[in-house]
């Protein structure tokens, strides 16, 4: 459920909630990103950064060009190595389960561990209650839920402990974009290393290898819940 349907259906204003935040990235990278994908393509009609087709473990991320899926793999990559963030995320106040706020939204990450039989592969959404207008909030909508109540051991992740950790590569990827622009830095930093691309050859011989070992594992071992 996301913001925007919890405030068209239930009536339920945006700052009475907060999401659990990974980081933002700059919006003159996506911008420009999107831009050079146009003037090789032709114009982005869609976006989904989190796709669910494969399932919520391996969201696929791709723009839309003259009706035809184009993956952004790269851009992905770059979001989720921690070089492109705000420089506020590094240091957000926010990363903790003491919110002042009265709900926090976010996805239930490893709820198959710690809640197994409430596991759903299109993936779990998680509820933070902080404030009594919370719960009066919350009792709108949970007649239209299917719900467990957790604790915050079973939920734990670590945007909900710290901020996300600032990547030592941080200073060379904008000294290289200021430099050299975006496609080069999408090519550096949102590829997969030689190295990378034979232990997840090796991976599939044994069958340990699914497309989030490339794209999205980083995220999932730093958001455990």
């Amino acid at each position: 459920m996301t913001k925007e349907e919890m405030r068209k259906k239930y009536g339920i204003p945006q700052d009475a909630f907060v999401i659990i935040c990974h980081g933002s990235p700059s919006p003159k990278l996506w911008r420009e990103y999107a831009e050079s994908i146009q003037k090789k393509e032709g114009k982005i009609t869609y976006l989904s950064f989190k796709d669910k087709r494969n399932g919520w473990k391996s969201p696929t991320a791709y723009v839309k060009v003259n009706g035809e899926e184009k993956p952004i793999k790269d851009y992905v990559k770059v979001f989720y190595n921690r070089c492109a963030l705000r420089p506020s995320c590094y240091e957000c106040p926010y990363a903790t389960t003491e919110r002042k706020t009265d709900m926090t939204i976010g996805d239930f990450w490893h709820i198959e561990e710690t809640i197994p039989d409430f596991y759903d592969p299109d993936g779990n959404s998680l509820f933070l209650i902080h404030t009594n207008r919370g719960e009066e909030l919350f009792e709108k909508i949970q007649g239209d839920l299917d719900y467990r109540l957790s604790n915050t051991t079973q939920c734990w992740q670590a945007n909900l402990e710290a901020p996300t950790k600032k990547s030592e590569r941080r200073e060379e990827f904008w000294n290289d974009y200021q430099r050299k622009e975006i496609d080069f830095v999408m090519k550096k930093y949102g590829t997969v290393p030689m190295k990378t691309k034979i232990k997840n050859k090796l991976l599939r011989i044994i069958g340990g290898y699914t497309e989030s070992s490339t794209c999205y594992a980083d995220y999932s071992e730093r958001r455990a819940a």
